[in-house]
């Protein structure tokens, strides 16, 4: 699998996760196999990504593990969209089939940097949120207000900042941090 195979495979991906969060945001329940099959295809393509030709020569399976990982997705996500009718499938069968005939990607010379992220929760009842900031945030007043509001910051390279804990925990530590380190700037009339 070359480099435009693959980035052909992120495309693809990339518009299952899209109708996955459509559907989501309906309210049409999807269980939760079909996010592991998402997430695994997201860690293979960015395996494969970062180690091309290394990864292939030591797992020659992680291209039929791919393709079998995205093709159940596929098939599941537009069982599930059925249920906004024929139309709505229809539509999204057509964007997967360009996805497929696109040859855009094949002359293109974007080289687009995939991030995967690392240590999302799996648990729908776990918040989680990341902050990019370009002020310098006091690590002890961020870690008093995680301390209180009972949830977890990590910080990252790069200027962010991940929280996580019970939804309603992060929210209210989201707030806090917000107001107290992002106000708006005053203007000067």
């Amino acid at each position: 699998m070359d480099a435009d195979e693959i980035k052909l495979k992120e495309k693809t991906w990339s518009l299952l996760h899209e109708l996955f969060g459509k559907l989501n945001r309906e309210n049409i329940e999807i269980p939760l196999s079909i996010n592991k099959d998402l997430r695994h295809a997201r860690y293979l393509l960015t395996h494969l990504k970062l180690y091309g030709k290394e990864a292939l020569e030591k797992n020659f399976e992680f291209v039929d593990e791919l393709e079998i990982a995205l093709l159940r997705v596929k098939e599941m996500l537009l069982a599930f969209a059925s249920e906004r009718g024929k139309d709505f499938v229809d539509l999204w069968k057509e964007k997967l089939a360009n996805v497929a005939n696109d040859t855009s990607t094949k002359n293109s010379t974007n080289t687009e940097v995939v991030r995967f992220v690392k240590d999302i929760p799996r648990d729908k009842e776990v918040g989680f949120a990341r902050i990019t900031y370009d002020k310098e945030l006091p690590v002890e007043r961020v870690s008093d207000i995680a301390e209180n509001c009972g949830v977890i910051v990590e910080f990252e390279e790069n200027n962010i900042i991940r929280v996580r804990g019970k939804k309603d925990s992060v929210k209210k530590a989201l707030k806090e941090i917000g107001a107290l380190f992002f106000k708006p700037e005053e203007s000067q009339e």
